[in-house]
């Protein structure tokens, strides 16, 4: 598959699921991201879902791409607005 940058740049990209083998709780990602990845695997069934998928050229991944269907899915856990040990560094401070 050809993948266009942000920058403009064009990849070449292997999307074959046995490239992208879904994560399971606990193996870098949480239940909600677990839940959000069932409910796409219901409803593109069939379809490729590439989970963390970096997106070349630019440092950054997305929690899901389904290149067939052309939709990314970001999961906005609640370490995206609160604390939790989890996510965090230990603090200079500690």
């Amino acid at each position: 598959m050809k993948f266009t940058s942000l920058a403009g740049k064009e990849y070449s990209i292997d999307i074959r699921p046995s490239k992208w083998k879904r994560k399971e709780v606990g193996e870098g990602r949480g239940l909600f991201q677990s839940d959000v990845g069932g409910i796409l695997a219901r409803e593109y069934n069939g379809d490729y879902i590439l989970e963390e998928f970096t997106l070349p050229g630019e440092g950054l991944y997305l929690d899901f791409f389904l290149p067939i269907a052309r939709v990314a899915v970001e999961v906005q856990g609640q370490q995206h607005y609160k604390y939790c040990l989890l996510y965090t560094s230990p603090s200079p401070r500690d």
